[in-house]
Order: structure tokens, then sequence, then C-alpha cells
């Protein structure tokens, strides 16, 4: 079995989600939206019709086509969102800050 950093696994794993899906659209139904003051919209989709978190998608809409939409959604609305998968490797705070 081969041994990874955090680092070098998250690097093998995003290329091998933009090599199968280098383009995809999903069905989904927008749980969370933020949109931040650099105008970028951070969403959470999830599946349709459902309350819990157990299938839950991030996703960023960058500002210029933020702005460019004729109609934004709010959480709550079903939405076919189209784009490229990534897998982000990020750090949240640790427990004492």
């Amino acid at each position: 079995m081969r041994q990874y950093s955090v680092q070098s696994l998250m690097d093998e794993v995003g290329r091998g989600i933009s090599e199968r899906y280098p383009r995809v659209m999903v069905e989904a139904e927008v749980a969370q939206l933020t949109v931040a003051a650099s105008g970028h919209a951070y969403i959470l989709l999830r599946e349709p019709g459902t309350q819990r978190a157990a299938a839950t998608l991030s996703a960023v809409c960058w500002k210029s086509t933020w702005r460019g939409l004729k109609s934004r959604p709010k959480p709550g609305d079903r939405v076919v969102a189209r784009g490229k998968l990534s897998c982000l490797l990020y750090t949240s705070p640790s427990p004492r800050d």
C-alpha cells in the first residue's frame, strides 16, 4: 500500500477527478448560498428534496458569472449547475482559534 502526504493525495485525487469529469451538469437543490464581499457566490448543493446533508457538493459561482445570471438562485431552489470539478485542500481553524 502506498503512503501519501495529504497534499500529494489531494493532488492525485484532483487530477483523477478532472480527467474523468472534465465538465459536468448536476441537478440539485440550493441548501446554502453566500455572496462574499468579493462578489463570488459560495453555494452548497444537495440532493433535491432532502433535508439531510448526506450528499452535498460545494460550489463557487465566480463574480462575473454571478452578475450575468438572469435569475439568481436562493436556498430551496432547484437548479442545474454546470462547470468543472476540482478537489481543494484547505485548512480550517484549529479548535483553539
